[in-house]
């Protein structure tokens, strides 16, 4: 229920929801280390664990990184 309402709220304002055909997950990859939120070689992520909940998660591997936008990408 909380993914469904997240994407209706990105998609009502606008941001996208989904991974466009033309972009390439390994190169999406591999630009993440130009985020604000890559510190010193590592992933840091900010994750909704409920409504106005969140949790930051750090050194996250780009196996499950990987494997979590190939399930978006599968979704499209």
């Amino acid at each position: 229920k909380l993914i469904k309402e997240t994407e209706e709220l990105l998609i009502k304002i606008g941001l996208p929801v989904k991974i466009p055909k033309r972009l390439n997950i390994n190169n999406i990859i591999k630009t993440m280390c130009y985020d604000k939120k890559f510190i010193h070689g590592k992933t840091r992520f900010v994750l909704i664990e409920d409504l106005a909940i969140t949790k930051i998660k750090n050194n996250i591997s780009e196996a499950i990184i990987f494997k979590a936008l190939k399930q978006i990408e599968n979704k499209n």
